[in-house]
């Protein structure tokens, strides 16, 4: 291409990229999320687990995550909140501190370390039904 047309056509890429750019609709902010389930009161739900894949990451709470602590994150509970847990399957029960907000999997409302997972008898299935309560 001769360079007396080179710039030009440059020039005239480049503004045209930004005006299609400038075009685009910004995406739509994400809902919020549901209000918390009121303290005392039972919520049954599929739950997850997570651990090496976030274990020393910053949690939303500002902690480091720690998949061998009993942590817990939820869309909605606030921070520090005290959570049971009990699994259908198993029976058992686990006492876990809520310390982030992502959401991990949507539908899975609760996702729990996997500490709190070996203690409910779940682990290493990765999703699993359980109830909940926030021990206020």
């Amino acid at each position: 291409m001769d360079k007396r047309l080179f710039l030009p056509f440059m020039a005239a890429t480049i503004v045209w990229a930004m005006l299609l750019a400038g075009c685009t609709n910004p995406l739509p902010p994400p809902p919020p999320p549901p209000p918390p389930p009121a303290a005392g009161q039972w919520t049954n739900a599929v739950a997850i687990w997570y651990g090496a894949q976030f274990h020393g990451r910053q949690t939303t709470s500002g902690q480091e995550f720690d998949m061998e602590k009993l942590t817990g994150s939820h869309g909605s509970l606030p921070m520090g909140a005290k959570v049971e847990v009990v699994s259908l399957k198993t029976g058992k029960q686990v006492f876990v501190i809520i310390n982030d907000r992502s959401q991990y999997e949507p539908g899975h409302p609760l996702a729990i370390s996997k500490a709190a997972a070996q203690q409910l008898g779940v682990y290493p299935q990765h999703s699993f039904r359980v109830r909940y309560r926030w021990m206020k």
